[in-house]
């Protein structure tokens, strides 16, 4: 029989638990995240909000320096099949409420490593004590819903020491520091100390931005800031100190700004790789080295006016055209666009117009020029859009981005994939804003929401089992027909596939048709195929999607037996004491506790006194999860002394089959009548035992009731009850 246990959080969810890893320089461990929780004062990594996909679900440790320097701290799958996408966040501290974050990291991107994987590189301090939370990554998957993929399972953590990075940032200043943007936006120069294996002026570049408090590695928010080879004030290229300026707007954030750089080398033979790094911080903490304290003076700005920390907003658009026709020549409009700001007004934008595969476009840029009525705060910009000659065929949907004065984005979008997960839509909301543009001859573009680098991810799948089915949705985003579209299978795993029929073969641009997949695996493995698109598309014929699977013991029947006295684990059933000629019957009951159909269900006996057992028909030989059935057996002994017999039950439970039973009772081969008198009832009487009827006046009467039992196993005839002196 199988034995379930209800779902609990790690033993390590909330920071008071945390696992020590002790003080070793190289730590390996595993660990689960699965059902783990945020606790009410944790800090969720990068500031994300965990009711829309990001971290939310930590586990704890703790170790502690031994030395100083170098520490990379990693994450690997735990199984390479199961491919949890981590986040995992760095403290010092020992208080949850108190902790303070000195980096977190989504993803390494390095070239070394695979996708999931989060690392964070810093310059430890011997002796102290660093707090790790592991998350796993989620993300909105219905925007309507507000549904969650959340990500749980597995992991590996590793603790290592790591070598100096050659590419890395070893000291940031401001100047002034504080800067004092009340009334005026302010420029400060920003010093940047760089070491490097290479001249990344001539073998990559340098990139930087500068990002207010509660602004996210992920928004559009920060302040970019490029990096020149004549900006080198001290040193050398490969070991200096590089001066920029940076204007911080008016109306932004008052609080200690951080800054992450980005040092690139991909040129002349040298290893392709990016060395992102970022100043320590909650809010803009995501790249995997970190700058350490010692070596970075943040930059604190003081506001003590209005503080605009929101982006702009799209009241209306009007004057894309429903058709363009640049066959022959190209094509001119002006889109006006409605924009409210809240304090700063519009610094500049872009309106693009994308196809759906984002294969084509063309767009055009606007700024505070081009505002034709009202304010800053509250105008219409009108926007000159050109379509050249021969644009590509096909509907193009358009996008809005906009920073205002004080360095906020937004970003409006009707594009039904758009890159972006802040995007809002163009309003009305009800509407999309898109343009059938007929152009050059163009071309057929198949395009689905999978491919071989974004997978049809079935999980877990019971052997034996089918999945639900997949839909797949081909696009044709290209300007000509795509045709011939047909469906096959490759890989290892193709017979476990099952391919529905397109709904269609023929796609005109902008059409979609739909099929879908259903996976059945035969084994209990991680199973992966390939599904081909044939079509007349050029560049992609077939057009290729990766399926993966893994099989797992399918959902199984569990088979429980009750009878009288309880649920039977094999043991033996006793009948009692039975007189001959006499029988007894017990019921029993057969439940499936599992979550498969319990079938093939039969029952026999056996064994030295099996004839005493009488066994009853079964009410159905197969059950549903959670359902019964039930049987009778009757035991009438054959002769004086313990009967014995078995029971088997065959099922198809994997646990218990078959199941068996020790059916025992005891025959009492002794047949007689045996006859008490009992007075009162309850009080039996000996023979020769008198009662007293007591003193009574002449003519009164006075009754009393005696009882006579049958306490043998015969029946006791002839009863006469006399009176005598």
């Amino acid at each position: 029989m199988q034995v379930s246990k209800a779902d609990a959080a790690p033993a390590n969810d909330n920071f008071a638990n945390r696992i020590n890893l002790g003080s070793a320089a190289t730590v390996d461990t595993t660990g689960d995240n699965t059902d783990a929780t945020l606790e009410p004062d944790e800090v969720n990594p990068g500031g994300y909000d965990s009711s829309r996909g990001y971290g939310g679900n930590s586990v704890w440790y703790e170790w502690t320096a031994p030395t100083t320097g170098w520490v990379r701290i990693h994450t690997t799958p735990n199984n390479p099949d199961n491919w949890l996408d981590t986040v995992i966040a760095l403290f010092t501290g020992s208080n949850l409420a108190t902790l303070e974050m000195l980096g977190h990291n989504d993803e390494s991107y390095s070239e070394d490593d695979d996708w999931g994987i989060s690392s964070l590189s810093f310059q430890a301090q011997a002796g102290t004590s660093y707090k790790i939370a592991v998350h796993g990554y989620s993300w909105l998957v219905d925007e309507e819903t507000e549904e969650i993929d959340q990500a749980f399972g597995p992991f590996e953590l590793h603790i290592e020491p790591a070598p100096t990075p050659p590419v890395r940032v070893t000291s940031v200043s401001w100047n002034p520091n504080p800067v004092n943007v009340t009334t005026s936006a302010q420029t400060v120069t920003l010093s940047l100390g760089i070491v490097s294996d290479v001249n990344l002026f001539t073998n990559g570049e340098i990139t930087g931005e500068v990002v207010a408090p509660g602004k996210t590695i992920y928004s559009s928010d920060g302040i970019s800031l490029f990096i020149e080879e004549s900006e080198l004030v001290t040193g050398t290229p490969t070991n200096g100190v590089f001066e920029t300026t940076v204007t911080i707007p008016s109306h932004t954030t008052p609080g200690v700004w951080g800054s992450k750089f980005s040092l690139s080398r991909d040129y002349d033979g040298n290893p392709s790789d990016s060395f992102p790094w970022s100043s320590p911080g909650k809010d803009l903490i995501e790249d995997h080295f970190l700058i350490p304290s010692s070596a970075i003076a943040p930059l604190t700005v003081v506001n003590t006016g209005p503080v605009d920390s929101t982006g702009p907003h799209i009241v209306s658009i009007s004057g894309v055209p429903e058709t363009i026709d640049a066959t022959s020549g190209e094509v001119a409009f002006d889109v006006d666009i409605v924009i409210q700001d809240d304090i700063s007004g519009i610094f500049n934008g872009t309106l693009e117009f994308e196809l759906i595969s984002y294969s084509e476009g063309f767009f055009a840029s606007f700024d505070e020029s081009n505002r034709i009525s009202g304010t800053a705060t509250s105008g219409t910009y009108r926007v000159p859009v050109t379509v050249p000659q021969s644009q590509v065929t096909g509907r193009y949907y358009v996008t809005v981005s906009m920073w205002d004065e004080s360095g906020n984005y937004s970003n409006f979008s009707d594009h039904p994939f758009p890159w972006e997960e802040t995007v809002r839509p163009i309003p009305p909301d009800e509407t999309v804003l898109s343009t059938q543009v007929a152009g050059g001859p163009g071309e057929p573009d198949i395009w689905a929401d999978y491919d071989l680098d974004n997978p049809i991810d079935f999980g877990e799948v019971g052997v034996g089992v089918a999945s639900a089915p997949q839909v797949v949705e081909i696009y044709n985003s290209g300007s000509a027909t795509l045709t011939g579209l047909a469906l096959s299978k490759t890989g290892t795993a193709q017979a476990n596939l099952t391919l529905g029929p397109l709904s269609k073969t023929s796609l005109e641009p902008g059409e979609t048709a739909t099929f879908t997949v259903v996976f059945t695996p035969t084994v209990a493995a991680r199973r992966t195929a390939r599904i081909n698109i044939a079509s007349n598309d050029p560049d992609s014929n077939p057009y290729s999607i990766a399926v993966e699977a893994t099989g797992v013991p399918g959902p199984d029947p569990i088979l429980w037996v009750f009878d009288s006295n309880g649920r039977s684990n094999s043991d033996t059933v006793p009948f009692g004491t039975v007189n001959l000629g006499n029988s007894r019957t017990k019921t029993f009951e057969i439940t499936n506790a599992g979550s498969a159909n319990l079938a093939n269900l039969s029952i026999s006996k056996s064994g030295t006194n099996a004839a005493d057992f009488t066994l009853g028909t079964l009410g159905a030989t197969v059950v549903a999860p959670g359902g019964t059935t039930t049987f009778t057996v009757t035991f009438a002994p054959g002769a004086d002394g313990t009967r014995t017999a078995n029971l088997r039950i065959v099922s198809n439970d994997p646990f218990d089959n078959p199941f068996d039973l020790t059916l025992t009772g005891t025959g009492n081969g002794v047949i007689e009548p045996e006859i008490t008198v009992e007075q009162p009832s309850g009080t039996p009487l000996a023979s020769g035992d008198t009662r007293s009827l007591g003193t009574w006046g002449v003519g009164l009467t006075t009754t009393r009731t005696f009882t006579v039992r049958n306490t043998g196993t015969a029946a006791l005839s002839g009863i006469v009850a006399t009176l005598s002196d």
